[in-house]
């Protein structure tokens, strides 16, 4: 969200008769996509401000990430930015809705992922950046600037 921290809700499927098994949600019914969607809604049901959310879906879980209020993110203790930032959450596979200011290319799907898919499910993989398209490109400079102007609000943590 541009920065501003967020609140997360995910869900994920499993099957009835084997509750071990999680359902990829490339394979989701349109029907089973709504009632998560509404799931994820109660969730975050009087939190964070819903003109800023947007929802997307990973290999095994859909989520929705909603950036907090004026009032909640003032809330937030001072050491909240304390820590340096480690690394950025994976891409998600598909963007499903947003609501609010465009979010940065950063925020976008790899276009050439590696899948490491895990054996017997080919739905559920574990997606890696490509680091070569526009979308990798944007996350990697992210990152750089990030740490960058954490480094400089924290010289005395320099290596």
């Amino acid at each position: 969200m541009n920065g501003r921290p967020v609140w997360l809700a995910s869900i994920s499927l499993r099957y009835a008769k084997n509750f071990d098994r999680i359902i990829g949600t490339g394979e989701w019914m349109p029907m089973e996509r709504k009632e998560a969607r509404s799931i994820l809604n109660l969730a975050l049901a009087g939190v964070g401000d819903m003109g800023r959310e947007r929802g997307f879906r990973m290999c095994a879980t859909a989520c929705v990430h909603r950036a907090l209020t004026d009032a909640e993110r003032e809330a937030l203790p001072p050491s909240w930015d304390d820590t340096p930032p480690d690394s950025l959450a994976g891409a998600p596979v598909e963007i499903l809705w947003e609501v609010g200011p465009e979010q940065p290319l950063s925020t976008r799907p790899c276009a050439d992922p590696y899948r490491l898919e895990l054996p017997g499910q080919p739905h559920l993989y574990f997606p890696e950046d490509c680091k070569r398209c526009e979308t990798c490109r944007a996350r990697i400079e992210y990152r750089e600037r990030a740490m960058r102007a954490w480094f400089e609000r924290h010289p005395e943590a320099r290596p």
